[in-house]
């Protein structure tokens, strides 16, 4: 990820990452999904401190093969 001044912020390890919210955001690695926060750190979803943020689906490893929507992933 980079910034708005091109600076890169996160080093490009993920194979897909979400936009950012409630400083949290969806990623994509090695077959898993899970958050991280801005400095790349995994932390555990929590509704109180990311209300705008989703549950992941708690079957989400024996789910992912491809992912065509991030929606896909979230439990609703």
């Amino acid at each position: 990820m980079i910034n708005t001044k091109g600076d890169t912020v996160l080093q490009p390890i993920y194979d897909r990452i979400d936009d950012f919210k409630d400083s949290i955001a969806l990623v994509y690695k090695d077959g898993r999904a899970f958050y991280i926060d801005r400095q790349g750190n995994e932390v555990a979803y929590d509704p109180k401190k990311h209300p705008n943020q989703k549950p992941l689906d708690p079957h989400i490893s024996k789910r992912i093969k491809y992912i065509d929507s991030w929606e896909s992933l979230l439990k609703d």
